[in-house]
């Protein structure tokens, strides 16, 4: 095919993926760790559909945006105290709800196969990436992963 004035349309060199809503759906694990974390303070339990719409900006968000849906805002300390909180939580809910998105195996194979470099580049904490990359057995296609935790912002 060629595009633009004679020059053939190539293929990348490397794709970079974000994980979460991309390769895999997390939010009902995301979900599942943000109604423990919840009761854990007695607060009543947050729908899939509202954790979904609070996705975005990494687990320090997803927190704060939690308990403001639920009436109790947390600033300073209080939201710190609940962040502590919550990695221990989200680190036992990484797989358990989690599904792979349709097609994922099959194009990671295709570009694969290709010889085109992959990695995943995500604000979800590096361990939680790598792990939840093992659990569907996407590492094999992966010659990096990046984790919000793994560069300094």
């Amino acid at each position: 095919m060629n595009v633009g004035v004679g020059r053939p349309l190539r293929s990348p060199k490397a794709i970079l993926f974000d994980l979460d809503g991309t390769l895999v759906d997390s939010a009902p694990d995301l979900a599942a760790a943000v109604n423990e974390l919840l009761a854990g303070r007695d607060l009543p339990p947050l729908r899939l559909e509202q954790v979904k719409a609070m996705i975005g900006g990494g687990v320090r968000k997803l927190v704060e945006r939690a308990f403001a849906a639920s009436g109790t805002p947390l600033l300073g300390s209080a939201l710190e105290e609940a962040i502590r909180v919550m990695a221990p939580i989200y680190r036992r809910h990484l797989t358990g709800l989690t599904k792979l998105m349709p097609g994922v195996r099959e194009v990671l194979t295709h570009f694969h196969l290709s010889g085109i470099a992959m990695g995943v580049v995500t604000n979800k904490p590096q361990l939680a990436a790598r792990e939840i990359l093992l659990h569907f057995g996407l590492t094999e296609y992966l010659g990096a992963i990046v984790g919000g935790d793994a560069v300094n912002t």
